[in-house]
Protein backbone atom coordinates (compact mmCIF):
# COMPACT_ATOMS: atom_id res chain seq x y z
CA UNK A 1 0.00 0.00 0.00
CA UNK A 2 1.34 3.39 -0.98
CA UNK A 3 -1.34 5.70 0.39
CA UNK A 4 -1.08 7.45 3.72
CA UNK A 5 -2.86 5.63 6.56
CA UNK A 6 -6.22 7.05 7.55
CA UNK A 7 -7.94 7.12 10.94
CA UNK A 8 -10.02 4.15 9.79
CA UNK A 9 -6.84 2.17 9.04
CA UNK A 10 -5.48 2.89 12.51
CA UNK A 11 -8.81 2.03 14.15
CA UNK A 12 -8.84 -1.31 12.34
CA UNK A 13 -5.23 -2.05 13.34
CA UNK A 14 -6.02 -1.12 16.95
CA UNK A 15 -8.93 -3.56 17.02
CA UNK A 16 -7.24 -6.43 15.18
CA UNK A 17 -3.93 -6.17 17.07
CA UNK A 18 -5.62 -5.36 20.42
CA UNK A 19 -3.63 -2.20 21.01
CA UNK A 20 -4.15 0.54 23.56
CA UNK A 21 -4.19 4.26 22.73
CA UNK A 22 -0.63 4.63 24.03
CA UNK A 23 0.60 1.78 21.83
CA UNK A 24 -1.05 3.32 18.75
CA UNK A 25 0.72 6.59 19.55
CA UNK A 26 4.05 4.75 19.93
CA UNK A 27 3.56 2.95 16.62
CA UNK A 28 2.89 6.23 14.82
CA UNK A 29 5.98 7.88 16.30
CA UNK A 30 8.09 4.84 15.41
CA UNK A 31 6.98 5.17 11.79
CA UNK A 32 4.98 1.95 11.62
CA UNK A 33 2.06 1.59 9.23
CA UNK A 34 -1.24 0.04 10.37
CA UNK A 35 -1.15 -2.67 7.72
CA UNK A 36 2.38 -3.66 8.73
CA UNK A 37 1.14 -4.19 12.28
CA UNK A 38 -1.70 -6.49 11.20
CA UNK A 39 0.74 -8.53 9.13
CA UNK A 40 2.99 -8.91 12.19
CA UNK A 41 0.39 -10.75 14.28
CA UNK A 42 2.05 -14.06 15.30
CA UNK A 43 0.42 -17.24 14.09
CA UNK A 44 -0.11 -20.23 16.42
CA UNK A 45 3.09 -21.75 15.01
CA UNK A 46 5.19 -18.66 15.79
CA UNK A 47 5.45 -19.12 19.55
CA UNK A 48 8.80 -17.33 19.49
CA UNK A 49 7.17 -14.14 18.23
CA UNK A 50 5.93 -11.42 20.59
CA UNK A 51 2.39 -10.07 20.37
CA UNK A 52 2.20 -6.82 18.41
CA UNK A 53 1.56 -4.73 21.54
CA UNK A 54 4.68 -6.08 23.28
CA UNK A 55 6.75 -5.71 20.11
CA UNK A 56 5.80 -2.02 19.83
CA UNK A 57 6.73 -1.40 23.47
CA UNK A 58 10.02 -3.24 23.02
CA UNK A 59 10.96 -1.11 19.99
CA UNK A 60 9.90 2.01 21.88
CA UNK A 61 12.14 1.03 24.82
CA UNK A 62 15.09 0.55 22.47
CA UNK A 63 14.74 4.04 20.96
CA UNK A 64 13.78 5.79 24.21
CA UNK A 65 16.08 4.32 26.87
CA UNK A 66 15.21 5.15 30.45
CA UNK A 67 17.44 5.82 33.46
CA UNK A 68 18.37 2.13 33.79
CA UNK A 69 20.00 2.27 30.36
CA UNK A 70 21.79 5.54 31.14
CA UNK A 71 23.34 4.04 34.28
CA UNK A 72 24.71 1.10 32.30
CA UNK A 73 22.43 -1.56 33.72
CA UNK A 74 21.87 -4.58 31.52
CA UNK A 75 18.09 -4.45 31.09
CA UNK A 76 16.39 -6.41 28.33
CA UNK A 77 14.10 -3.92 26.51
CA UNK A 78 11.62 -6.71 25.71
CA UNK A 79 11.38 -7.70 29.37
CA UNK A 80 11.04 -4.03 30.31
CA UNK A 81 8.25 -3.54 27.77
CA UNK A 82 6.24 -6.51 29.04
CA UNK A 83 6.77 -5.70 32.71
CA UNK A 84 5.55 -2.12 32.19
CA UNK A 85 2.11 -3.04 30.94
CA UNK A 86 -0.30 -0.57 32.44
CA UNK A 87 -3.43 -1.53 34.34
CA UNK A 88 -5.49 0.53 31.91
CA UNK A 89 -4.14 -1.51 28.99
CA UNK A 90 -4.99 -4.79 30.73
CA UNK A 91 -8.50 -3.58 31.53
CA UNK A 92 -8.98 -2.68 27.88
CA UNK A 93 -7.83 -6.13 26.76
CA UNK A 94 -10.16 -7.76 29.30
CA UNK A 95 -13.09 -5.69 28.05
CA UNK A 96 -12.39 -6.74 24.47
CA UNK A 97 -12.35 -10.42 25.45
CA UNK A 98 -15.58 -10.10 27.47
CA UNK A 99 -17.22 -8.13 24.66
CA UNK A 100 -16.43 -10.86 22.16
CA UNK A 101 -17.68 -13.54 24.54
CA UNK A 102 -20.94 -11.63 25.05
CA UNK A 103 -21.38 -11.33 21.28
CA UNK A 104 -20.80 -15.05 20.81
CA UNK A 105 -23.26 -15.81 23.59
CA UNK A 106 -25.85 -13.63 21.88
CA UNK A 107 -25.34 -15.60 18.65
CA UNK A 108 -25.75 -18.90 20.50
CA UNK A 109 -28.95 -17.71 22.20
CA UNK A 110 -30.44 -16.60 18.90
CA UNK A 111 -29.56 -19.95 17.36
CA UNK A 112 -31.45 -21.46 20.29
CA UNK A 113 -34.52 -19.46 19.34
CA UNK A 114 -34.22 -20.63 15.71
CA UNK A 115 -33.95 -24.22 16.95
CA UNK A 116 -37.18 -23.82 18.92
CA UNK A 117 -39.06 -22.91 15.73
CA UNK A 118 -38.33 -26.15 13.85
CA UNK A 119 -39.85 -29.47 14.81
CA UNK A 120 -36.85 -31.66 13.97
CA UNK A 121 -34.60 -30.22 16.74
CA UNK A 122 -35.15 -31.50 20.27
CA UNK A 123 -32.36 -29.83 22.24
CA UNK A 124 -29.53 -27.30 21.93
CA UNK A 125 -26.71 -26.93 24.42
CA UNK A 126 -23.77 -24.52 24.66
CA UNK A 127 -20.47 -25.68 26.12
CA UNK A 128 -16.82 -24.66 26.09
CA UNK A 129 -15.16 -21.29 26.71
CA UNK A 130 -18.17 -19.25 25.53
CA UNK A 131 -20.33 -20.76 28.28
CA UNK A 132 -17.68 -20.60 31.01
CA UNK A 133 -15.93 -17.94 33.03
CA UNK A 134 -12.87 -16.74 31.11
CA UNK A 135 -9.53 -17.63 32.72
CA UNK A 136 -6.35 -15.64 32.39
CA UNK A 137 -4.02 -16.63 29.59
CA UNK A 138 -0.95 -18.47 30.78
CA UNK A 139 2.32 -16.72 29.93
CA UNK A 140 4.66 -18.20 27.35
CA UNK A 141 7.68 -16.87 29.23
CA UNK A 142 8.40 -16.01 32.87
CA UNK A 143 8.47 -12.23 32.59
CA UNK A 144 9.13 -10.33 35.80
CA UNK A 145 5.97 -8.72 37.29
CA UNK A 146 3.96 -9.49 34.16
CA UNK A 147 0.16 -9.74 34.07
CA UNK A 148 -1.80 -11.22 31.20
CA UNK A 149 -5.29 -10.56 29.83
CA UNK A 150 -8.31 -12.85 29.83
CA UNK A 151 -8.45 -15.74 27.41
CA UNK A 152 -10.10 -14.84 24.11
CA UNK A 153 -12.81 -17.23 22.89
CA UNK A 154 -12.37 -18.73 19.44
CA UNK A 155 -15.36 -20.94 18.68
CA UNK A 156 -19.00 -21.39 19.69
CA UNK A 157 -19.42 -25.05 20.63
CA UNK A 158 -23.04 -26.16 20.30
CA UNK A 159 -24.47 -29.65 20.68
CA UNK A 160 -27.76 -30.05 18.82
CA UNK A 161 -30.08 -33.05 19.05
CA UNK A 162 -31.88 -33.61 15.74
CA UNK A 163 -34.47 -36.18 14.69
CA UNK A 164 -34.05 -35.78 10.92
CA UNK A 165 -30.52 -35.66 9.49
CA UNK A 166 -31.84 -34.76 6.04
CA UNK A 167 -32.53 -31.21 7.30
CA UNK A 168 -28.88 -30.30 7.89
CA UNK A 169 -28.70 -28.13 4.76
CA UNK A 170 -31.74 -26.20 6.01
CA UNK A 171 -30.05 -25.74 9.39
CA UNK A 172 -26.91 -24.46 7.66
CA UNK A 173 -28.90 -21.84 5.76
CA UNK A 174 -30.80 -20.78 8.90
CA UNK A 175 -27.57 -20.14 10.80
CA UNK A 176 -26.00 -18.30 7.85
CA UNK A 177 -29.03 -15.99 7.51
CA UNK A 178 -29.02 -15.35 11.26
CA UNK A 179 -25.35 -14.32 11.31
CA UNK A 180 -25.90 -11.96 8.37
CA UNK A 181 -28.85 -10.40 10.19
CA UNK A 182 -26.74 -9.88 13.33
CA UNK A 183 -24.02 -8.11 11.34
CA UNK A 184 -26.62 -5.78 9.80
CA UNK A 185 -28.31 -5.00 13.12
CA UNK A 186 -25.08 -4.15 14.96
CA UNK A 187 -22.36 -3.38 12.41
CA UNK A 188 -20.01 -1.87 15.02
CA UNK A 189 -20.05 -4.98 17.24
CA UNK A 190 -17.58 -7.85 16.77
CA UNK A 191 -18.67 -10.08 13.92
CA UNK A 192 -19.48 -13.77 14.27
CA UNK A 193 -18.10 -15.68 11.25
CA UNK A 194 -19.81 -18.88 10.21
CA UNK A 195 -16.63 -20.90 10.68
CA UNK A 196 -16.55 -19.90 14.38
CA UNK A 197 -19.64 -22.04 15.03
CA UNK A 198 -18.91 -25.72 15.72
CA UNK A 199 -22.24 -27.54 15.64
CA UNK A 200 -21.96 -31.08 17.00
CA UNK A 201 -24.84 -33.14 15.61
CA UNK A 202 -26.45 -35.60 18.02
CA UNK A 203 -29.14 -37.91 16.66
CA UNK A 204 -32.03 -37.96 19.12
CA UNK A 205 -33.75 -41.26 19.88
CA UNK A 206 -31.34 -43.39 17.87
CA UNK A 207 -32.31 -47.04 17.49
CA UNK A 208 -29.43 -48.19 19.73
CA UNK A 209 -28.67 -45.11 21.85
CA UNK A 210 -30.87 -42.33 23.17
CA UNK A 211 -28.28 -39.75 22.10
CA UNK A 212 -25.56 -40.54 19.62
CA UNK A 213 -22.90 -38.27 18.13
CA UNK A 214 -23.05 -38.38 14.34
CA UNK A 215 -20.67 -35.61 13.17
CA UNK A 216 -20.38 -31.84 12.74
CA UNK A 217 -22.37 -29.50 10.56
CA UNK A 218 -20.45 -28.75 7.37
CA UNK A 219 -20.33 -25.12 6.21
CA UNK A 220 -19.35 -25.75 2.58
CA UNK A 221 -21.80 -24.65 -0.10
CA UNK A 222 -22.25 -28.13 -1.50
CA UNK A 223 -21.61 -31.66 -0.28
CA UNK A 224 -19.30 -33.30 -1.00
CA UNK A 225 -16.55 -30.93 -2.15
CA UNK A 226 -13.93 -33.20 -3.66
CA UNK A 227 -11.45 -30.31 -3.94
CA UNK A 228 -11.36 -30.04 -0.14
CA UNK A 229 -9.09 -32.29 1.89
CA UNK A 230 -11.63 -32.55 4.72
CA UNK A 231 -14.15 -34.15 2.33
CA UNK A 232 -11.76 -37.05 1.63
CA UNK A 233 -12.19 -38.45 5.16
CA UNK A 234 -13.89 -41.85 5.06
CA UNK A 235 -17.62 -41.48 5.78
CA UNK A 236 -17.65 -37.72 5.20
CA UNK A 237 -20.49 -36.82 2.82
CA UNK A 238 -22.33 -40.12 3.20
CA UNK A 239 -24.99 -38.03 4.90
CA UNK A 240 -25.05 -34.63 3.13
CA UNK A 241 -23.51 -31.78 5.15
CA UNK A 242 -22.47 -34.10 7.98
CA UNK A 243 -18.75 -33.51 8.45
CA UNK A 244 -16.51 -36.31 9.70
CA UNK A 245 -13.05 -35.52 11.09
CA UNK A 246 -10.21 -37.99 10.96
CA UNK A 247 -9.19 -39.50 14.33
CA UNK A 248 -11.77 -37.38 16.20
CA UNK A 249 -13.70 -38.82 19.13
CA UNK A 250 -16.48 -36.80 20.70
CA UNK A 251 -16.24 -36.37 24.47
CA UNK A 252 -19.75 -36.96 25.80
CA UNK A 253 -18.72 -35.56 29.19
CA UNK A 254 -18.60 -32.09 27.62
CA UNK A 255 -22.38 -31.92 27.21
CA UNK A 256 -22.88 -33.13 30.79
CA UNK A 257 -20.41 -30.64 32.27
CA UNK A 258 -21.74 -28.40 35.04
CA UNK A 259 -20.76 -25.30 33.03
CA UNK A 260 -22.72 -26.39 29.95
CA UNK A 261 -25.77 -24.17 29.31
CA UNK A 262 -29.07 -25.47 27.91
CA UNK A 263 -30.48 -23.03 25.34
CA UNK A 264 -33.46 -25.10 24.21
CA UNK A 265 -35.10 -28.35 25.33
CA UNK A 266 -38.40 -29.33 23.80
CA UNK A 267 -39.29 -31.87 26.49
CA UNK A 268 -38.64 -29.70 29.56
CA UNK A 269 -37.88 -25.96 29.59
CA UNK A 270 -38.46 -25.06 25.94
CA UNK A 271 -36.53 -22.04 24.68
CA UNK A 272 -34.45 -20.39 27.42
CA UNK A 273 -34.68 -16.65 26.76
CA UNK A 274 -32.18 -15.63 29.46
CA UNK A 275 -29.69 -18.45 30.14
CA UNK A 276 -27.81 -18.44 33.43
CA UNK A 277 -24.05 -18.27 32.88
CA UNK A 278 -21.44 -18.68 35.62
CA UNK A 279 -20.20 -15.30 36.93
CA UNK A 280 -16.91 -14.02 35.61
CA UNK A 281 -14.23 -14.76 38.18
CA UNK A 282 -11.79 -11.98 39.09
CA UNK A 283 -8.61 -13.96 38.48
CA UNK A 284 -5.08 -12.71 38.85
CA UNK A 285 -1.99 -14.39 37.56
CA UNK A 286 0.85 -14.58 40.07
CA UNK A 287 4.30 -15.05 38.59
CA UNK A 288 7.36 -15.91 40.60
CA UNK A 289 10.08 -13.28 40.08
CA UNK A 290 13.00 -14.50 38.00
CA UNK A 291 16.05 -15.04 40.13
CA UNK A 292 19.71 -15.25 39.16
CA UNK A 293 19.58 -19.04 39.59
CA UNK A 294 16.98 -19.47 36.78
Amino acid sequence: MSHEPTDKDWANAKWVCRLSDDEVRMAKELGFKPWSLTKSIPSPHQRWKLPVSDWIRAEWAKRHPGPDFAQGYSVDPVELAVSNRSSAHLREQDQLALRKQARYREAAERIGYVASQVEWIDRLELFGSVAESLPRDKPRFRWRDARFPLHEVANINLAVWVTDLSQLDVLRHLISDLLQLMSIEKPMEPGVPHYAIDLFIMQAHDSHYRYRYRGRLCHYGKCPRMDKEACLTPGCGAQPFLLQLKNFEFNYLKVFDRNAVVLFDRESVGWVEKPQYPPQAETRLKIRPVSDED
